[in-house]
């Protein structure tokens, strides 16, 4: 290792999964990836179905942690940032997970609000996309919830992928729509009309899948681009196929299978909402943004918040 490089390990605690990635450079433009997990525990079906999270998943996170923690040490990390999300946000018993994961591990998970996560998001898409993400809405697909960004305009909004397959019985894509529909008419009715967004900027793993299928379905040239027709597509496809179906036909893992249902309605909603024919996938998420805001604040760039 360079005597100017810095080993960083951050973790996203999401709502629909547990993200860890370790990365080695001088800055985070000349980063590499050393090590990276994730674990699919779905903290948001506890949270937002019983208001905490129950013992069986407590016990998977702490595994999580307990792994990750050898993986710090082994690695020579020098700098660990974890945050939470609205899972943990919303969970009465989060105090209790957060001392037990501490007790075990010795590791401190900080609980952000939306805004500090969207801010998160917005840094480091600006910084990946120059000259895209500050004319685009960016929109980050969570669990629980959604971050919408656009210039300096910053909104959560509480309809993460995970949230509605508990909200929405029926599953099916009018009612999706329908629950959308209002969150999305009064954010458009919010943000800043006099120089409307060019098009949609979307991160988090449901984007990521649904820019795969479009291109593995021939819908799109690139896994880092695709249409609001091919989104449309996709949706449509996607809710013709059973649960099985979509794993075995779609190649989809069991965590995603269920979720990209509400999350592919949500891009078509917002496409058509705003009038937005293009959606970027840079295939970057929160623990991209947390890596980032790591870097700065080793480097002395940013104040920790």
């Amino acid at each position: 290792m360079r005597a100017d490089s810095h080993r960083v390990a951050v973790v996203d605690v999401g709502s629909n999964a547990i993200r860890c990635l370790i990365a080695e450079g001088r800055d985070f433009q000349h980063s590499r990836t050393l090590f990276e997990d994730r674990a699919p525990l779905r903290l948001g079906e506890d949270a937002f179905l019983y208001g905490e999270i129950q013992e069986v998943t407590r016990l998977k996170l702490l595994k999580a942690f307990i792994d990750w923690k050898l993986m710090f040490l082994d690695l020579g990390v020098e700098y660990v940032r974890i945050v939470a999300t609205s899972a943990l946000r919303n969970s009465k018993n989060r105090d209790q997970i957060l001392n037990q994961v501490f007790e075990a591990t010795g590791l401190q998970i900080d609980i952000i609000d939306g805004l500090e996560e969207g801010r998160l998001l917005r840094d480091v898409l600006y910084q990946r996309l120059p000259h895209v993400a500050p004319l685009s809405l960016c929109m980050d697909i969570g669990g629980g919830s959604v971050e919408f960004c656009f210039k300096d305009q910053i909104f959560s909004l509480p309809i993460g992928t995970v949230r509605l397959l508990e909200k929405v019985s029926s599953k099916s894509m009018e009612d999706f729509r329908l629950h959308l529909r209002p969150h999305l008419l009064r954010l458009k009715s919010t943000i800043d009309s006099h120089k409307p967004p060019l098009s949609l900027v979307g991160t988090g793993g449901n984007i990521k899948s649904l820019s795969r299928l479009a291109n593995r379905l021939h819908l799109a040239k690139s896994r880092r681009e695709f249409s609001n027709l091919a989104a449309q597509k996709i949706s449509e496809k996607l809710f013709s196929l059973s649960f099985e179906e979509r794993l075995e036909r779609l190649k989809l893992n069991k965590d995603r299978a269920d979720v990209i249902l509400p999350a592919s309605c949500l891009v078509d909603e917002t496409c058509r909402i705003f009038g937005l024919s293009r959606i970027h996938a840079p295939q970057v998420g929160l623990k991209e943004g947390l890596l980032l805001n790591s870097f700065d604040r080793l480097l002395g760039h940013t104040a920790p918040s």
